[in-house]
This record gives C-alpha cells, structure tokens and sequence, in this order.
C-alpha cells in the first residue's frame, strides 16, 4: 500500500519538475541569447528581463535596447538606436468578441529620426492563450526608454 502511495506521488510530482525545470532553460536560453547580441555590438547591459518567449535589455551608456524572441523554431532579434529614436509608445490591439473586448497584441512601437518605425511584440494572441503580466512589462519597459530619451535629448542639447 505503502509503494503504491509513492509510485502515485511520483507519477503525479514528476511532470511539473520536468516543467519546471524546461522553464529554466528556456529562460537561460533568452538570457544567454540577449547577452550575445549585446556582446556582439560591444555593449554591456545595464538593466535586462525576461520574460515566456522574450528578453529585452538596455545598455544606458551607449542608448542601445536589444530584444530577443525565440517562439517554437522562430528566433527573432532587434537593436534599438535611442539616438535615432524620437518617442516610444505602448501599442495595445485589441478586438471584439461576443461583447468584450480580447487584448489581440501588445508591442512597444519606436519612432525613428528618419520615419521609419520599429516595433518589439510583447504579446500577440496567436503565440500565446494568456497574458502573462506582457502589458505591465510593455509599460515599465516604455519608461524606461522614455527616460533614456530624455538623457539623450539633454546630453543633445549641451553638446
């Protein structure tokens, strides 16, 4: 009975060690993968998150944010140049559904010098069942540019 007991415990715990411990790669995958693309462009991150299937970093001497995706066999990975970025906004997307309102996508949207913009997706509905906390990440991360942009706009301004 005793054996039983425990065959029953072990058959019921091992999954979710084995899930848990597939998160911490995946999650020492994204951090590892986010540091090389900083390294590859000489740079050192100063503030980093991860996050499910993203990393996002920030080097606030050189103004450069870095993002990487992994999703599946997807790899996707993003320089921004905070010198040649003039706003960043929060992009939610969101569509109807028998009366109420689904979140589709969330990205943060860099407006470039020379017009062109570029987007970071945080979330995208296809990707992803749920939200998982992307949208107070979407925002913190948009202050945090923002406030970069303000150091590079007075260090502008007194050269």
């Amino acid at each position: 009975m005793i054996a039983i007991g425990a065959i029953l415990i072990a058959v019921v715990t091992i999954p979710f060690l084995y899930m848990a411990n597939g998160a911490k790669k995946q999650k020492q995958l994204l951090s590892n993968s986010l540091q090389q693309l900083a390294n590859a462009n000489s740079c050192v991150l100063t503030k980093h998150d991860i996050y499910n299937s993203m990393a996002i970093g920030i080097d606030e001497n050189k103004g450069l944010v870095f993002f990487y995706k992994k999703l599946n066999d997807k790899e996707e990975s993003k320089i921004i140049d905070l010198s040649q970025t003039h706003k960043c906004i929060v992009v939610k997307k969101t569509k109807r559904i028998n009366k109420s309102e689904i979140i589709d996508s969330i990205s943060l949207l860099f407006h470039q010098n020379d017009g062109n913009d570029l987007q970071f997706e945080f979330y995208n509905d296809d990707e992803s069942l749920q939200l998982n906390g992307e949208l107070a990440a979407a925002e913190s991360w948009k202050k945090e540019v923002d406030n970069n942009l303000k150091v590079e706009r007075l260090a502008a301004l007194a050269s």
